[in-house]
Formats: C-alpha cells, sequence, structure tokens
C-alpha cells in the first residue's frame, strides 16, 4: 500500500458517530494504514540520516568554495585592473556601396569607430590614423577626403588622415590609382562621362562596362564609341589628359597595345583599403593604435581595352587623311608640304589621337605609288623612317598635344638634306659623265694629232727627197732630167698616198 492510499483508506474510516461500532474490516484498514505510516516514517528518518551526512559534506564543500570564491574574487579584481586599458579599444568597420567600380568612378567607403559594445564614443571624437591620426592606406589607389569631415591628406593621395563625427563616422572617397594629379572638378567631369548614355542600349557607360563579360561584347563596343567622341572632343580635354596620362604611365601598352587583355578578358585591379583608429591626431601624444580594419575594393580597367580599341580604328582617319595628303607628292617642294599638313594635324591630337594618327599616315603611304619617280621613292622612305623614329618617342608621352613633332621634323629635315645631296650627286654624275665624253674626244683629238704630226714628218721628208732630186736634175743631161723627174714623180705618189 503505498502512504497516498492510506492517506485515502484513513479518510473513509473517519469520522465516526456516537455509537457506532468499529467493524472488523475498518480495524484491519485502520492497522494497515498505521503500518504503512509506520513504514513511511522508518523509510524518511532513514532519508533523513542521509540528507544531513549529504549537508554536512555540502557545508565542507562550501566552505571550500568560499575559500576558493575569495581567491577568485581577488584574481578578478586583478584581472579588472590588467584589462582596464584593453576596454579604450575601438570596434572598427569598413563598408561601401558596392564590390567593383569602373576606372575613373569614386568608391565612397563609410568607417564607423565605436566602443567594444557598439556605443558610439564622446568627445573629443578619435582619428582613423596611418602615421599621424586619423588614415585610410591605400595600396593601390588614391584617396580623397569627403566634404562635411575634418580631414589632412598623405603625401602622393594614397593616405588620408579623417576625423570621425558624433555618431562615430568618418567617410573618404577611393579612386583609381591612375586619378592621381587630379582634380576634384576634372574626376567629376570624367564622372559626368560614365554617366552618359549607351546610343539604344538604354544604360550608363559605367553600367555598359560592367555588365560586359569581356571588353568585345557589343555593350562594351558601344561604349567605347561614345568615350571616342569624348576623347576628340577640342572643347573638353578632361577625358583626352586622363587617357593620355593613364596610357603614358603604362610604356607596356604601347609596345603591345594588343596584349592579353585586349579583347580578350577585362583587367581588374584590387585596392586594399586599411584603417587605423587612435585617439588623436596629435603625434606627440604616446597613444598607440586603439582599432583596425581593411577593405578591398575593385577597379575594372576599361582605358587599357579602349585604348586598343581606339587606335586600332582608322579606316575613316585613313581615307580622311588620304584625301589630304594625296596633292601633297604631287608638289615640287613634297617635304615642306607634308610636314606643314602633318605637325598641323598632330598637335591638335592627344596622345594616343597622335599614334593613331602616325598609324593611319603608314596606311596611307603603304597605297601611295611613286611609279619610277626616285624623288617620290626616296621622300616615301624617308617620311616612313621618320613616322617610325616619331613614334618611338611616344612610348614615353615626350610630346604634348601643343608641340611640334620634333623628331619628325628633324627627319623631314634630313630627308630634305638627303635630297639635296642626292641632286648634287645626281648633277656631278652628269658632269662626270660629260668630262668623260670630252676626256675620250680629247683622247681621240690627241691620237689624230700625233697622226698628223707622223703624216707632217713624212711629208717632210718626201719634200726633202724631192728637193734633192730636183737639185739633181742636170738641165743639159736628158737622161739625168728623166731619172730624177721619175724619181720626183714617184715621191710624190707616195706623199699623195700617205695623205690619203
Amino acid at each position: 500500500m503505498s502512504l497516498q492510499d492510506a492517506i485515502n483508506q484513513l479518510a473513509a474510516l473517519a469520522p465516526k458517530q456516537a455509537g457506532h461500532l468499529i467493524r472488523h474490516d475498518d480495524w484491519n484498514s485502520l492497522i494497515a494504514v498505521l503500518q504503512t505510516y509506520g513504514a513511511s516514517l522508518t523509510t524518511q528518518d532513514t532519508d533523513l540520516a542521509t540528507l544531513k551526512g549529504q549537508v554536512a559534506l555540502l557545508e565542507t564543500q562550501l566552505g571550500t568554495v568560499s575559500s576558493q570564491l575569495q581567491l577568485l574574487d581577488g584574481r578578478v579584481d586583478a584581472l579588472e585592473q590588467q584589462i582596464e586599458p584593453l576596454l579604450d579599444n575601438y570596434l572598427v568597420t569598413l563598408s561601401c556601396n558596392q564590390l567593383t567600380y569602373a576606372m575613373a568612378e569614386f568608391c565612397e567607403i563609410t568607417a564607423k569607430v565605436t566602443d567594444l559594445r557598439g556605443n558610439p564614443l564622446s568627445a573629443p571624437y578619435p582619428w582613423v590614423d596611418f602615421i599621424a591620426s586619423c588614415d585610410f592606406i591605400a595600396s593601390w589607389g588614391c584617396l580623397r577626403a569627403k566634404s562635411g569631415f575634418t580631414s589632412r591628406s598623405g603625401a602622393g593621395e594614397n593616405s588620408l588622415s579623417v576625423q570621425v563625427n558624433s555618431q562615430g563616422i568618418a567617410r573618404v572617397l577611393l579612386r583609381s590609382a591612375s586619378s592621381e594629379g587630379f582634380t576634384q572638378s576634372e574626376e567629376e567631369q570624367l564622372s559626368v562621362i560614365l554617366d552618359m548614355q549607351v546610343p539604344q542600349m538604354q544604360m550608363s557607360v559605367r553600367k555598359a562596362f560592367m555588365d560586359a563579360a569581356t571588353p568585345m561584347d557589343e555593350g562594351a563596343q558601344q561604349a567605347y564609341r561614345v568615350i571616342n567622341r569624348e576623347y576628340e572632343r577640342k572643347d573638353a580635354k578632361t577625358m583626352r589628359s586622363y587617357a593620355d596620362s593613364y596610357h603614358a604611365r603604362h610604356s607596356q601598352w604601347h609596345a603591345e597595345p594588343a596584349g592579353p587583355a585586349y579583347g580578350n578578358q577585362w583587367l581588374d585591379y584590387r585596392a586594399t583599403v586599411l584603417a587605423l583608429a587612435k585617439p588623436d591626431s596629435n603625434p606627440q601624444t604616446p597613444d598607440g593604435v586603439r582599432g583596425s580594419a581593411s577593405l578591398q575594393v575593385t577597379f575594372r580597367d576599361w582605358l587599357w581595352s579602349w585604348g586598343g580599341y581606339y587606335t586600332d580604328d582608322t579606316e575613316d582617319l585613313v581615307i580622311e587623311v588620304l584625301e589630304e595628303m594625296h596633292p601633297v607628292f604631287e608638289t615640287e617642294d613634297l617635304y615642306v608640304a607634308f610636314e606643314e599638313k602633318f605637325q598641323k594635324n598632330y598637335q591638335e591630337r592627344g596622345l594616343l589621337g597622335r599614334l593613331k594618327y602616325m598609324e593611319a599616315m603608314r596606311e596611307v603611304l603603304d597605297r601611295v605609288d611613286p611609279g619610277d619617280d626616285p624623288r617620290i621613292q626616296t621622300a616615301r622612305e624617308e617620311i616612313e623612317r621618320a613616322l617610325d623614329a616619331q613614334g618611338a618617342t611616344e612610348l614615353y608621352g615626350m610630346g604634348r598635344s601643343t608641340q611640334e613633332a620634333l623628331v619628325m621634323k628633324a627627319h623631314i629635315g634630313h630627308g630634305k638634306q638627303v635630297g639635296v645631296v642626292r641632286n648634287s650627286v645626281d648633277n656631278i654624275a652628269l658632269q662626270v659623265e660629260e668630262t668623260q665624253g670630252v676626256q675620250a674626244a680629247v683622247q681621240v683629238l690627241e691620237g689624230r694629232m700625233q697622226a698628223s704630226e707622223r703624216l707632217g714628218q713624212n711629208i717632210h721628208s718626201g719634200l726633202t727627197l724631192i728637193n734633192d732630186n730636183v737639185r739633181a736634175i742636170n738641165p743639159l743631161d736628158e737622161s739625168s732630167i728623166k731619172a730624177n723627174v721619175q724619181k720626183i714623180s714617184v715621191d710624190i705618189a707616195s706623199l699623195k698616198a700617205q695623205m690619203g
């Protein structure tokens, strides 16, 4: 019987009224209940003894724990004193709006500085700094201050110090490394160009570049045409300056414009930005860095592939140059006429425009038929050499758009001198030929004179003989007259034969 059953039976036995008899069943039930109560009390007494032992053990353990707790409290106090300076550290996070940007586009980076619990810091507000105070360091790229923040620029445009505001926020603008040296106004003009719409595509130039899988995609090619027009505009030189400075810094592009990325794949560069936070900007304060973060942003280099596209697209320019240069080769002073037209077109173009123009000029020279005219043959060869020499100087961006093609000018002058020397040589050759003819005539005349001299000597000898024969005639002797007359006749006949 369980204790609860005993309780239930005991409740059933009571209450009793006076005069009621206790039956044996009730008595037996009462005894059973009392037995159950007794067994339960016995068990509880045993359990109570066990509990007392356990309580005593717990009291002993609690004393030990209390001692350990006191020791731990001492250690915690010491640890709190040690970690208290660490609680002054900052939680720094970096973020931007997107992962990939087009070259010449701005990437706005936000740095947030809080305490370790994420709460804003109280004034004076800290700086995010690399060397001096608030600093953003870009391993590839240029940094510009965002308006509305207290900032200090570092050398080389790859470091910048910014003080956070009351919300713990500091912002900077990250640009590609090719933007170094350009003013904010010029960069804004480039941003406007990237926002231009690509005809018939319902998207901006920057989106066309970002959406195209390769530079050969139709969207990218259409966007290149927009850039072409902006580059060749004479009244807006920002795009020209930006593109020319990029290619002047990448001499390998000039040596091999159709490199592996041209037309096959995009060149993407990752800019790594570090943010290091300090409590102030005073270099004399011995403060360490209290928080740091890093961020990577990708820039798509569309200028590399566009440069190859632009300089290779010479078909229309070749037709234009051919029409302009065709009369030049018919002029008398060919070099002067060529240089005048070339220099005019050269000075009006940027670095890439000059490369494209010289490439078109080479194609035009290939189409010029000099025929048998040595003057035109020589001029074409000299102009081709001048183009090659001028093109070599463009590898380093030596000529500004307002300067003459000095190397070309020098080679054209050399070509003129070659023409003058060639004419002089031709004249000398003609004179030599005439002199050789005179010399031959003199030699013939000299031979004739020598023959005449010999003939004169023979005639003189014959006349001497005739004279002797005449003197030998005895007018009184007929036989003497006859004999000497015969001799004289023979001598005269001999003279006639010698004189022809």
